[in-house]
Parts: C-alpha cells; structure tokens; sequence
C-alpha cells in the first residue's frame, strides 16, 4: 500500500518568492481634506449695553391693599377702674 504525500498548505500557485501584492490598494479621499471643525463664533454678540425695565415691578414699591373693614380709631387706654364688690351673703335661712 502506498501514501500520498500531504498537498502543501498553501493553493496560491505563486512561489514563495513573488511579493503577494496588496490586499487593499490606497485610494485617494473621497472629498478633499479641509479643517476638522468650523471656527467657533463669538462668545457673546457686541451689541451695546442697554438697561431694560424688570420683567415684574419691585413689590416694595406697591403700597397696601386697603383693608377689608374699616378699623375703627385706636382709643388710649381706659384706667383701671375700682374693683367689683364681693358677692352679697345669702340671708339665713327662717327659723
């Protein structure tokens, strides 16, 4: 019985001297290159400084709602007047 020896690992039909040639070829950018970013715009806007009336008035300013009733007059006060009698005694009883 005979063998056959193995088939080499390799089918590629070129010697191992040939270079192999590149497997993806460099191909030139589909656009051309440019900045990566825009130049970013300024910060704020140069409009002048101006001062605008705030959005609601100060609550300071308001005077007071008037109040629901009127309140009377405040009086001084009274002196102190003499203090009550004590209860009166029940009479006795009869005899």
């Amino acid at each position: 019985m005979t063998t056959t020896p193995n088939p080499p690992e390799s089918t590629d039909p070129r010697t191992a001297a040939e270079p192999t040639p590149p497997q993806y070829p460099e191909q030139p950018p589909a656009y051309p290159a440019g900045p990566t970013q825009p130049p970013a715009p300024p910060a704020y806007p140069a409009y002048p400084a101006r001062s605008a009336p705030p959005a609601y008035p100060d609550p300071t300013a308001q005077t007071p709602p008037p109040p629901a009733y009127p309140q009377p007059p405040a009086q001084p006060a009274a002196p102190p007047g003499p203090p009550p009698p004590p209860p009166a005694l029940p009479p006795p009883p009869p005899p």
